[in-house]
């Protein structure tokens, strides 16, 4: 018999974790919302953030407007482009497909995919998934005006027939959208369905996902949000991008409340055989797991749980629009960012979300080095630019400019063909960054853009030099030589 004394035991330890616990999660929600708001302040931060852990909302804010022409603003509705998040869904739908046993993780894609040239023959699932089939990254170049027109399955498959492969199947991982959209097809081949179609009865109408759709050019989606850039404290409307050449890779819409629902799939797996679930999330190498997400080791300050775990995640990024998804699965913690508005470090704002979440101590935002040097960079007053980074990485080495960042910048004013100042962005990438062969291509690409073919051939065979698998920069200096 258990005596009234221990019950008051149980009972007020019970009552003390409670307690503890609600104070944890009330100081963790206002960190976390304090630092939303420096997001806001700091980096001009437009869209939606959320974060969960065990289910529990800690983080659901909005910033900003989905439409700035209209007013309207964005909220945890708002279907954004989530660009190369797709890849989850669609390596979701495959393990799908493979529970159901209609398809083999192991099977050749030419099997659903037979008008694919023989030069492909030795591609299977699997590779496309992990991104070692050692196809090109994209088809861009290989379709007359991607990404402005649309185009059919059967000129898509022609374009990737006239690519080569970039590197020996399952050599080492190579990142390729050509991969994804061939996901995309297998997936259409397999379920005799549109890929909309196949992912609304897959994954879309099973977890609810109200505000999560395949774009086509042209359907209207109700409240959908416009994609912008900021330049030089002005907001310029986004060019508009056709998602057709990216099947699959990059053509799917969401909110933050969608991918929230689909991350606690990920996590208990509940569409998928326990074997393919464990299969999904596993590490195969490279940081990545054998479903593509991008994955590594975290560590946890958190007292009451362990201090070590694994994250998967993935990021996207297309014209006027950024987005990540952040599982960290040990911690049963989801961090979410969509974005309307570029350039944002989307990688920040996870990794100081997640940090804040786990533990650790109290986040703060500071000014982008590349916001302090912009106007510097643009002008080309490359001395000055060069001697206040250098004087900022003497006091802090953390604060380097990541390539993506000045990529973003200088593709911001390509896309509103303000050549010289994207040219001059370019030039800085390649003088900070003088082993980095995209630095070189995209110097390369505005030079061209700017008609000046001299001087882009010149960076793109550099770019070459660097990167001799770099094929599309190859066939631009063949073009013109």
């Amino acid at each position: 018999m258990i005596s009234k004394k221990l019950i008051f035991i149980f009972l007020f330890f019970a009552l003390f974790f409670s307690i503890s616990n609600a104070q944890s999660n009330h100081f963790v929600k206002s960190s976390l919302s304090t630092l939303a708001e420096a997001f806001h302040d700091s980096l001009s931060f437009n869209g939606s953030l959320l974060v969960a852990k065990d289910n529990m909302i800690l983080l659901n804010k909005s910033y900003g407007y989905s439409n700035f022409e209209h007013g309207t603003k964005n909220s945890n509705q708002t279907p954004f482009r989530i660009a190369s998040v797709s890849k989850m869904f669609t390596s979701y739908a495959v393990y799908i497909l493979a529970s159901q046993k209609r398809l083999s993780l192991d099977d050749p894609i030419t099997k659903y995919i037979p008008s694919l040239d023989s030069k492909f023959k030795n591609i299977s699932i699997s590779q496309l998934l992990k991104h070692k089939s050692g196809l090109v990254r994209s088809i861009d170049n290989y379709l007359e005006s991607a990404p402005h027109l649309t185009y059919n399955k059967n000129e898509i498959i022609e374009a990737i027939n006239n690519t080569d492969l970039n590197l020996e199947v399952n050599n080492k991982l190579h990142y390729s959208n050509v991969g994804y959209i061939l996901l995309g097809l297998v997936i259409e081949k397999v379920t005799n369905e549109t890929y909309g179609n196949a992912m609304k009865d897959l994954i879309f109408t099973p977890l609810g996902l109200n505000q999560t759709f395949h774009e086509i050019e042209g359907v209207i989606i109700l409240n959908r949000a416009s994609g912008y850039n900021m330049l030089e404290g002005e907001i310029f409307k986004s060019s508009h991008e056709n998602k057709s050449h990216v099947l699959a890779a990059g053509s799917l819409m969401s909110s933050t409340t969608d991918l929230f629902l689909f991350s606690k799939e990920l996590i208990r797996g509940s569409l998928l055989n326990k074997e393919l679930h464990k299969h999904y999330l596993t590490l195969d190498e490279n940081f990545r797991t054998n479903s593509g997400l991008v994955t590594w080791n975290y560590t946890s300050k958190l007292a009451s749980e362990k201090a070590t775990g694994q994250v998967v995640m993935h990021s996207g990024l297309s014209p006027g629009f950024s987005s990540s998804v952040a599982i960290f699965l040990d911690h049963n913690l989801i961090v979410i960012g969509l974005s309307n508005q570029n350039p944002i470090d989307m990688s920040l704002v996870y990794n100081k979300l997640g940090n804040v979440a786990l533990g650790f101590e109290e986040e703060t935002v500071g000014t982008p080095t590349l916001n302090k040097l912009v106007d510097y960079i643009v002008m080309g007053n490359f001395d000055e630019a060069i001697k206040r980074y250098d004087n900022i990485l003497k006091k802090d080495p953390n604060l380097k400019i990541k390539p993506k960042e000045l990529n973003g910048l200088g593709y911001s004013y390509l896309q509103y063909l303000i050549n010289e100042k994207a040219i001059n962005v370019f030039t800085f990438f390649t003088m900070i960054y003088p082993e980095n062969a995209n630095a070189f291509d995209s110097l390369g690409e505005a030079y061209l853009t700017n008609n000046n073919i001299e001087k882009a051939i010149k960076y793109y065979k550099k770019s070459i030099e660097l990167n001799p698998n770099n094929i599309v920069a190859k066939k631009i200096v063949n073009e013109y030589n």
